[in-house]
């Protein structure tokens, strides 16, 4: 078999793109393929070698990683030389494999790419690949306020909020402090677009009355509320007061129309999209499937220098789920689960060259835990002082910390295992029996012991478009107790295209 590569580059300064083909062996299209009669210049060394982790050095949560690696074009004769003066950034590559004997059609997709740049020595070419992940490493919050106000017009803010963060609201957010972006007026900002609502609005820890939702933003800056009371539009994310605070202001607000809009799957996709990508970029199944395994409300409120990517973490971390780029370039996510059902290829020692146990990375170094704490219904604007002589002895309790908690425990665990851990985690779910249930399900998973395993195997077309991050294998081998067959989660993959091999990260 050989590769093909397929590069797109920006050839001048008015962006204009043109594909450059490279291959690992000769092969030219036929006239009727698309592309039409083209070459490929047999200068490609090295496809790929490509590193792909669902989350960061052999973990099982936490923060997800972009996926890295080179590939590399044989230049001793200086012949692409050229290639320097095109901007490859963020441009798309397309990595091929097939008989060279068979048509172009014929030919399977290994990866889509994003790259980042071209390095030239004098004896070869590389080129710096990441996956589409890279595209959502960037400021989520991408409109900044002018301070533009001719007061007591505008809502872009006075010089003192000018260059602050419009702010994003996904999901429900609970007791933050929203932007007050007119001062005349008393006009807050809670979201960069349109809300489900602003459900409560506090002065000194004290709820104010909400009046009738505004329906145009004329009628916003023409019209103002009963004193002591708030009216919202939710069409521009905004709200108005009827009388200035006597303390600090903070409120609760949703974007989304309906808890089913709220859901982590569903803010993963809307986070996605806000990010650049298409709807078609996105798989809709995936979103549909994990929305079926937790469709529990979640929700973040930004306002800061934070990317998106980022914030998809942390998203994806209140439900155990994980989201990355397939080799297709699609969005994929899913819940980490103990591996089930019919595997996408099956291991052994046809095509394994070797296996071996590795210690996992997680914070227990995969020591089974006896207790899982969670964290939920996290709060925006911790008050300790402050507060009016109204608010009760409860609701001071719930605004004086940074968020409530719930754990599972299994006090059996530590009989066998005496150093079992307490897993602690963050997440933005806003109700207690959503965190409770997922505290019990983290529980039974981590309280058995789980193994995570490298295992090196051979590439062919077959595995290369099979093998995926979040893909299930059985693995049959004559060592680990693996004799009969063992059901394994895809959680890393390390692929050499010059070798035809890959290295399998494992769990299960």
């Amino acid at each position: 078999m050989i590769y093909l590569l397929e590069v797109d580059c920006a050839i001048d300064a008015a962006g204009t793109v043109k594909t450059l083909y490279f291959s690992s062996g000769n092969f030219v299209t036929q006239p009727s393929d698309n592309p039409a009669s083209v070459a490929y210049i047999p200068r490609l060394t090295q496809p790929g070698s490509l590193t792909r982790m669902m989350y960061q050095d052999v973990t099982t949560g936490g923060r997800s990683q972009v996926s890295y690696g080179t590939c590399e074009l044989e230049n001793v004769d200086g012949a692409l030389d050229y290639i320097l003066g095109y901007s490859l950034d963020k441009r798309k590559l397309r990595l091929l494999v097939g008989d060279p004997t068979q048509p172009y059609s014929s030919f399977a997709v290994a990866q889509r790419l994003t790259m980042q740049q071209a390095e030239v020595t004098y004896k070869s070419l590389s080129i710096i690949l990441r996956d589409r992940q890279l595209e959502l490493d960037m400021l989520l919050c991408q409109h900044r306020y002018g301070g533009t106000n001719v007061l007591p017009a505008g809502k872009d803010g006075t010089a003192d909020i000018a260059g602050t963060a419009v702010p994003r609201l996904y999901g429900t957010a609970l007791n933050f402090a929203p932007v007050l972006c007119n001062t005349s007026l008393l006009i807050y900002q809670v979201h960069d677009g349109a809300i489900a609502t602003v459900s409560n609005v506090y002065d000194s820890g004290v709820a104010l009355t909400r009046g009738a939702d505004y329906t145009t933003l004329a009628d916003v800056e023409a019209t103002a509320p009963t004193a002591g009371q708030y009216r919202v539009y939710p069409a521009g994310g905004y709200f108005r007061l009827g009388s200035s605070p006597t303390g600090q202001l903070t409120c609760d607000a949703s974007q989304g129309a309906a808890v089913a809009n709220r859901t982590c799957a569903q803010i993963l996709r809307q986070i996605a999209l806000d990010m650049g990508l298409q709807a078609t970029d996105i798989s809709a199944a995936d979103v549909a499937a994990l929305d079926a395994l937790n469709g529990a409300e979640c929700g973040v409120w930004v306002q800061d220098d934070t990317t998106g990517l980022t914030t998809m973490d942390a998203v994806a971390a209140s439900i155990g789920a994980y989201f990355g780029f397939d080799r297709l370039g699609n969005l994929r996510m899913g819940r980490l689960d103990v591996p089930t059902g019919a595997p996408v290829a099956t291991l052994s020692v046809l095509n394994v060259k070797d296996i071996d146990r590795v210690r996992s990375n997680d914070a227990n170094n995969g020591i089974p835990a006896y207790r899982v704490t969670l964290t939920y219904a996290k709060n925006y604007t911790a008050q300790t002082s402050g507060l009016a002589g109204s608010v009760t002895a409860a609701r001071k309790l719930v605004v004086g910390q940074a968020n409530q908690s719930t754990m599972a425990q299994d006090l059996s665990i530590p009989v066998k295992y005496l150093w079992s851990p307490v897993m602690t985690r963050d997440t933005l779910l806003v109700q207690k029996a959503d965190a409770v249930a997922e505290c019990a399900r983290l529980l039974n998973i981590f309280k058995v012991a789980r193994n995570t395993f490298t295992l090196n195997v051979k590439l062919d077309p077959s595995t290369i478009t099979a093998l995926d991050l979040g893909a299930v294998v059985a693995v049959t081998v004559n060592r680990f107790g693996m004799n009969n067959g063992v059901l394994l989660l895809i959680i890393g993959i390390a692929a050499d295209y010059a070798s035809n091999s890959a290295t399998l990260t494992l769990w299960g």
